[in-house]
């Protein structure tokens, strides 16, 4: 009976051995899971990592392949520019510093004063007779058409501030309106006949 109690004991005991055996092989085996899990997904990561930085690093690459195309047109753009320039007649370059791009065609402009000058001197000298005679002033026809010169400059500059592409749109009818208007000429009482020739209407304000 002793050596029964004995046995019963050494079982349990032994039973209690196996299981916290087996709990620590459990255990074990859950650490080394883990661990593998743990390591995989470090591996991932590092994975993960390492193609975020190539593709940061192909995002940098090709900025730096558009700068230096940007660089290289631009450069060959000057290199274009000044072999134009070298090009160019005398006559251009000139033009190109005294008119400069959307701004007031100063060559034009100075003929204008030019030959307006011209007509006031040829006007002065045939008019003075017919002024000094009539008005008693000889210069009676040089101060209106000074007067008239100011006007017209006044509404060359305005009209010179005008976009004309506005009035694209209006061509068609203007065209009309010119026609008409050689047609009318051409009609007894509407258009003024003089020395044989029609070339202007009978406005009675003008």
């Amino acid at each position: 009976m002793a050596r029964s109690a004995y046995s019963g004991g050494t079982r349990r005991v032994r039973g209690t051995q196996n299981r916290a055996s087996e709990n620590l092989r459990k255990r074990t085996s859950d650490r080394h899971r883990i661990s593998n899990n743990t390591k995989h997904a470090m591996d991932v990561s590092t994975a993960a990592r390492r193609r975020t930085g190539t593709a940061q690093n192909a995002g940098v690459d090709e900025r730096r392949i558009r700068e230096l195309n940007k660089k290289r047109t631009l450069r060959q753009k000057e290199n274009n520019a000044a072999a134009a320039r070298a090009n160019e007649s005398v006559f251009r370059k000139l033009r190109k510093k005294i008119v400069r791009e959307g701004d007031i065609d100063y060559t034009m402009l100075f003929l204008i004063i030019i030959i307006v000058a011209i007509g006031l001197i040829v006007m002065l000298s045939a008019s003075a007779p017919d002024g000094s005679s009539e008005y008693g002033d000889p210069y009676y026809y040089f101060k209106r058409q000074i007067i008239f010169i100011a006007i017209g400059f006044v509404g060359m500059f305005i009209i010179s501030r005008i976009n004309l592409d506005n009035f694209l749109h209006l061509i068609p009818k203007a065209f009309i309106i010119c026609v008409i208007l050689l047609i009318l000429v051409l009609i007894p009482g509407i258009g003024v006949e003089a020395n044989g020739a029609r070339r202007w209407l009978n406005i009675p304000f003008v």
